[in-house]
């Protein structure tokens, strides 16, 4: 007999009849999936197999073969090609791997940058994610009735897309700007770059401490880490919390809770309508975001600590990278995000002090579709045990700013590459594939971090971490060395085409630009008393990622205090009605155009003027200190690219590309939003090689082949043409042309 009370046996009733509904619907929407998605295989004319290694600089790699370090690449050089890769304008990763994908310039997929503008120019707040899109789930009295849904915003036609409906079996490891996952036709995909930690950045991680000095310097740090507090509980244990993404529950309701704001705005006519407004002003202000439980229980030797995060435990010891944590953030009653994470210990005595690594989305049970079918991460996972999930799976993040050290960072590093050779030899031998495509993401995270230890001339060289970590990228490339040889262990080159290559290469990054500084202090003609951008109060605070990825309307805006109300307020600092450019980004400058933007200046018809202008003086700025030329070219869009996103009145098409000499880069804070007093300052970051904004003759990738290339010029959009033809694939390539082999394998 039921025990159920009667008030409680309706509510249960609907919801086990709202889920067969539901289960029914997804049984019927998926057998109709699987007649639409049904494609006969087809055998292509030869296999490709394609390895990417981000970042892969060809001067290092000329190098490290030279001195022996490198002996399969010198291998695979020696029976085949070894060549520079030309890369795109500018050269960053997403915008490159895109190019790889469809074969075009930017104009063909519309990426630009790592930001992109808000469409319609209705604001100057950029997104932080420009070839990612998600729509947000919804709930229906705590139960979720829709899901959340990636959307990949990069354009055109991917090669791979081309392939699988033409018959291909395919499979695709960790290739960047493949978030969603495609759906292929007898096929797979791992998504790479793009995919978010479990807070829905690429770089939240966490530090707890009880140590008051470090509390009282930090809170949310320049790349979004969070340093939170933990505080003595209970039988001598240390209590604290993880604090996560913005309720999807919160988010729901905060449509509804910023019109009621706005009709209140309207009639604030008495005492109840006031206390409503603060009330509400104030819940919009502090959005409710999810938590998760740590304690930390020191041992006696302080040497150790048992440690728990939500419900799993373990003992860590300081000094070393603990086991993986398998843990969720409570969402509502009915469903729970689920996630992974380590911790590091780095002291118990006298103060606890511990890293938590960002919360990746969980192989096993992902919230959010980073694979195609479902269930393959979670195989993988049967196969080789957890790994790392998200795009950026470096804490590079963390060592920037100081709370991993460089030991750590590598032994992360070398983890998570083994890791992903591991993923990548499963899935090659899963299948018969005919088209496999793997990226390698950790040459470039690392040359990231460590160039500064290459570069005597960086102004944060350090002759002692040199000699300790000093071939920290050299090790890197050996590592790259062993994936290749592996793969090419596993493959018939009768058959199979096999290409080594990279998005891009890099440069030492000594000194930070602040672009938008240059704009509010340089002018038309040099007349710094008519700048191209109008500014009309000082910043006065340091912005962080979190300012980014929140969508506050704080970008491009300043602190005030309102004596009147005696509170801080958000201003504007930039006079807009006076402004004709400013800054986004890593590498782009932007008109403030008439009927574009909201708030918009300058005249269609003085458009090109100004940028001519806005090129002119910053090819011509020299390094107030050094004389150095800082620009070596700006790139104007209307020139540059072509394409159905090449279309200069849409605010996501960036009017200026600014190619760096060099040395120099843009500065953090002219990315983030915020103005520098000086325009160059030398970089005290660890952050200290790169490529974004350098300008792309200095930043060409590397090109392996088993096949002796014939072209001089090759670039990487020429990638998926190449490939297709391989593959006896019909394509029409929107720019890119299929390189010129030798009939058969250099090897042969």
């Amino acid at each position: 007999m039921s025990t159920e009370s009667p008030e409680k046996t309706p509510l249960r009733k609907k919801i086990r009849i709202f889920t067969a509904y539901l289960f029914a619907i997804a049984f019927i929407v998926g057998a109709i999936y699987l007649q639409a998605v049904r494609v006969p295989v087809v055998e292509p004319k030869r296999k490709v197999v394609v390895l990417g290694f981000d970042g892969a600089d060809p001067r290092l790699c000329r190098d490290y073969m030279e001195k022996g370090l490198l002996p399969n690449l010198a291998k695979l050089a020696n029976e085949g090609t070894f060549s520079e890769l030309g890369t795109t304008i500018p050269s960053m990763s997403p915008v490159s791997w895109s190019s790889f994908a469809v074969g075009g310039n930017p104009g063909y997929h519309g990426v630009f940058d790592f930001l992109t503008r808000t469409p319609e120019g209705s604001t100057y707040i950029p997104s932080p994610e420009s070839f990612v899109g998600k729509e947000e789930p919804y709930f229906w009295h705590g139960i979720p009735v829709k899901p959340p849904k990636v959307i990949n915003k990069r354009g055109g036609i991917a090669f791979w897309d081309v392939a699988s409906q033409f018959g291909i079996k395919t499979a695709l490891v960790l290739v960047p700007c493949t978030f969603a996952p495609p759906e292929l036709p007898n096929g797979l995909a791992i998504s790479g770059l793009g995919v978010p930690d479990l807070c829905g950045t690429q770089a939240t991680y966490f530090y707890l401490t009880d140590d008051p000095e470090v509390l009282s310097e930090f809170d949310r740090t320049e790349f979004g880490g969070a340093v939170t507090e933990l505080a003595l509980g209970k039988d001598g244990v240390l209590e604290g919390k993880l604090v996560g993404p913005i309720s999807p529950v919160w988010k729901q309701e905060l449509a509804g809770k910023q019109g009621r704001l706005e009709e209140l705005k309207r009639n604030l006519t008495d005492k109840s309508s006031r206390e409503e407004y603060k009330k509400l002003q104030k819940e919009i202000d502090s959005p409710d975001r999810l938590t998760m439980p740590i304690r930390v229980k020191k041992s006696e030797d302080g040497q150790s600590a048992e440690i728990r995060i939500d419900r799993e435990s373990h003992t860590a010891k300081v000094g070393e990278w603990s086991d993986w944590y398998r843990v969720s953030f409570e969402v509502t009653r009915f469903i729970s995000a689920h996630g992974i994470c380590k911790v590091r210990l780095d002291s118990v005595s006298p103060y606890v002090r511990l890293y938590v690594s960002p919360i990746e989305i969980s192989p096993e049970k992902p919230p959010l579709s980073i694979c195609h079918p479902a269930n393959v991460t979670a195989n993988l996972v049967e196969k080789i045990g957890l790994f790392k999930t998200r795009g950026w799976a470096a804490d590079s993040a963390a060592l920037k700013e100081g709370f991993l050290n460089e030991e750590a960072f590598m032994q992360d590093i070398f983890e998570i590459m083994e890791k992903r050779k591991e993923m990548a030899l499963e899935v090659l031998e899963q299948d018969d594939w005919g088209l496999y495509v793997a990226v390698f993401s950790s040459t470039d995270r690392v040359s990231h971090m460590m160039w500064r230890l290459i570069d005597p001339k960086h102004p944060m060289y350090d002759e002692e971490l040199a000699k300790r970590f000093g071939d920290s990228i050299q090790k890197t490339y050996e590592k790259m060395d062993e994936i290749v040889g592996a793969i090419r262990a596993k493959i018939d080159e009768s058959n199979t085409d096999l290409y080594v290559i990279s998005d891009h290469g890099f440069r030492s990054f000594r000194k930070a630009v602040n672009l938008n500084t240059w704009l509010s202090t340089h002018g038309p003609g040099g007349n710094a008393g008519n700048p191209f951008m109008e500014l009309r109060g000082k910043v006065t605070r340091k912005y962080n990622l979190d300012d980014l990825f929140s969508g506050k309307s704080d970008f491009f805006q300043t602190e005030v205090y309102d004596p009147i109300e005696e509170v801080t307020k958000s201003e504007e600092y930039v006079e807009w009605k006076k402004t004709q450019a400013f800054a986004l980004g890593l590498a782009t400058v932007y008109i403030n155009l008439k009927e574009r933007e909201s708030k918009g200046y300058v005249s269609k018809a003085d458009y090109q003027a100004v940028c001519e202008e806005i090129a002119r003086g910053l090819e011509s700025y020299r390094d107030p200190k050094t004389g150095e030329k800082v620009v070596r070219r700006v790139y104007q869009g209307t020139e540059t690219y072509s394409g159905p996103y090449a279309d200069p009145d849409k605010v996501t098409f960036p009017d200026l590309m600014v190619g760096f000499e060099e040395g120099y880069r843009v500065g953090w804070q002219s990315t983030l939003g915020g103005i520098s007093p000086e325009v160059i300052s030398d970089n005290l970051e660890k952050w200290s090689g790169d490529h974004c904004g350098i300008d792309p003759s200095l930043t060409p990738g590397i090109l392996y082949s088993n096949r002796t290339v014939t072209d001089t010029t090759a670039a990487i959009i020429d990638m998926a043409p190449t490939i297709l033809e391989a593959l006896g694939v019909p394509f029409e390539s929107p720019e890119g042309r299929a390189l010129q082999l030798t009939e058969e394998n250099g090897s042969q």
